[in-house]
């Protein structure tokens, strides 16, 4: 028979006379033990298997005590890392418990010279383009939509929103309904006298 209590939020385990202390989880591991009720409802070998670990060893002996020194084990750098990178969390908080728990990204400013704003022919626009590409007031009722782009822009572009699985092969590759395409327009004169980079670039025939 044992009885359990408590003298300055340390706990006891009495039995036979005998008192037994019952060493409390250190920070570092009630932490990890939270993250594991967190993402895996408590589950030791579901957060083991999110980490990409074979079994559930190397986490279950967080929560034991090692009979040879009495103490729970330390997580390695690797666990630490491992955890970190799977669920965001920031590493200073997992180990210290201070700052804040998911890693926050700082956001980047952007060149606004590197912001393409072109018009934008959707699936139901199509025909309407084909009648109206070349009319100036036409295209200027197109809605536009913006294109991060790693250098000054020049000729003129145009977005197309693909229409149909006609470009899908099953590769990553692939154009997919939905997709939005930046073209840039080729003048006729240039189709047969310049050198087309056929196999760097994709080219979109609007027929």
């Amino acid at each position: 028979m044992f009885d359990l209590f408590q003298i300055k939020n340390q706990t006891f385990l009495y039995s036979d006379q005998t008192f037994f202390i019952m060493l409390e989880l250190p920070p570092i591991n009630q932490r990890i033990k939270d993250l594991v009720n967190e993402e895996a409802n408590g589950n030791k070998t579901a957060f083991a298997k999110m980490l990409g670990y074979s079994s559930s060893q190397k986490i279950n002996r967080l929560f034991i005590i090692d009979e040879r020194n009495n103490k729970y084990p330390t997580p390695s750098s690797t666990i630490l890392s491992d955890i970190s990178n799977r669920f965001d969390i920031d590493p200073s908080w997992l180990m210290t418990g201070e700052g804040n728990k998911k890693k926050v990204v700082e956001a980047i400013p952007i060149d606004v010279n590197c912001i393409l704003n072109v018009p934008l022919v959707t699936q139901y626009a199509y025909a309407g383009y084909l009648c109206g590409y070349a009319d100036a007031e036409y295209i200027e009722t197109l809605p536009t939509i913006p294109f991060i782009v790693d250098h000054e822009a020049h000729g003129h572009y145009i977005a197309f929103e693909v229409r149909g699985d006609s470009m899908n092969d099953g590769t990553e590759e692939s154009y997919l309904e939905g997709d939005r395409l930046l073209c840039r327009e080729i003048k006729r004169e240039l189709w047969i006298d310049s050198k087309l980079h056929i196999r760097k670039w994709d080219f979109c025939h609007c027929s």
